[in-house]
């Protein structure tokens, strides 16, 4: 059951993402001609109108390949470099440079769309910490510093605070060194200077926050939360969850995190069977939660990973597009292809060496 989970998690992420690059299209003219989820010899397929929907062997993703997206195999374009205007009004080549653009980017953009469904599914249900002092902690920086229940976080070295998770991450970035924080004290802005504690590899100033209720909470000892405090905590939520992400690309290219930190999809798939598994021995909603979270994490990183400007990804198309809107003209399909090309041998070997790592930290 676990399994099945994470194969369901993992195609509704693709499915979105190919469904925005799809309706996208479609919207401006394009033939899609195949719409498939996997990759692979095909299982199932139907078709409708021009395009063919299809269900792939390898549950590794999915592609939406549309009429004139890759460059035409013709020998007089690829000798010169020099575009052949193409009369298909239907075809990827034929759209203006930026409806292209836009077809490239909707992929993302379905996926951020997703990512905030789901934490406004999580917020409106689960409710949220608050940046309110609801208690603190004997002896901890806070208590120490006159911080008092009541208190109202309102920033942390200069970083405002929009809600609770911008708070461990603020002192996470600052480390052990004296920090300054603002609070609001009913009205009054106040200033306090606080060195946090390092504990079990989280720097803490000792506080526990209040917390509200989601809308569907009723009679409980915490306040309910209202629209605007839902809404204005599930937008700041999708970009902490962004964050979570581009903090973790920085980290990887400047070395912090090691190539045994990547997980391919053999990872990912195995680990939301894992949380499943755990989380439904303590009750189902703890299951979707959990999975709703990883969800969000996993859409947002769809969503980012894709717009990195390095080919054969969205981003890598993107690029070209973006040159081509500069100069007036695109490049050369010659050019672009080798580009792609080799794009495309680094990120297969890519992708094999973080399954084959995968599978050896399963097996261990």
């Amino acid at each position: 059951m676990g399994l099945l989970v994470a194969f369901l998690v993992f195609s509704v992420l693709v499915i979105v993402h190919e469904y925005g690059h799809y309706i996208v299209a479609v919207k401006n003219g394009i033939t899609v001609e195949e719409f498939a989820i996997g990759m692979g010899p095909l299982i199932w397929s139907y078709k409708k109108k021009d395009t063919l929907f299809s269900i792939r062997l390898l549950p590794l993703g999915g592609y939406c390949r549309m009429k004139g997206m890759e460059p035409p195999e013709d020998e007089e374009e690829a000798q010169t470099g020099v575009v052949i205007e193409r009369t298909d009004e239907d075809s990827y080549q034929n759209k203006t440079v930026w409806q292209r653009i836009s077809v490239i980017f909707a992929g993302s953009f379905f996926n951020l769309l997703l990512l905030a469904i789901i934490t406004l599914i999580l917020v409106s249900t689960n409710g949220f910490p608050s940046l309110t002092v609801a208690s603190l902690s004997e002896g901890m920086p806070a208590a120490e510093a006159g911080i008092i229940p009541g208190d109202t976080l309102v920033s942390i070295d200069g970083r405002s605070m929009r809600i609770f998770q911008d708070a461990p991450r603020a002192l996470r970035n600052n480390g052990e060194r004296p920090i300054e924080i603002v609070i609001d004290r009913n009205g009054e802005i106040i200033s306090k200077t606080i060195t946090p504690m390092l504990s079990n590899y989280n720097y803490l100033i000792g506080f526990a926050p209040l917390h509200y209720n989601g809308l569907f909470a009723g009679e409980s000892y915490f306040p309910n939360a209202n629209i605007f405090q839902i809404l204005h905590t599930s937008f700041w939520q999708s970009i902490h969850f962004s964050r979570v992400i581009v903090d973790a690309l920085i980290d990887l290219f400047s070395g912090n995190l090691s190539f045994d930190d990547l997980g391919g999809p053999v990872r990912v798939i195995s680990d939301i069977g894992q949380v499943y598994e755990v989380s439904i021995e303590h009750s189902p909603w703890s299951a979707v939660t959990n999975i709703l979270t990883i969800a969000a994490l996993l859409t947002a990183n769809l969503a980012i990973f894709n717009l990195l400007p390095v080919p054969p990804i969205d981003g890598g198309r993107l690029l070209f597009l973006f040159i081509e809107a500069i100069r007036g003209k695109p490049v050369s399909p010659e050019k672009e292809g080798l580009v792609h090309l080799i794009g495309i041998v680094l990120l297969v070997l890519l992708i094999i060496a973080v399954s084959f790592n995968d599978i050896l930290r399963l097996f261990n």
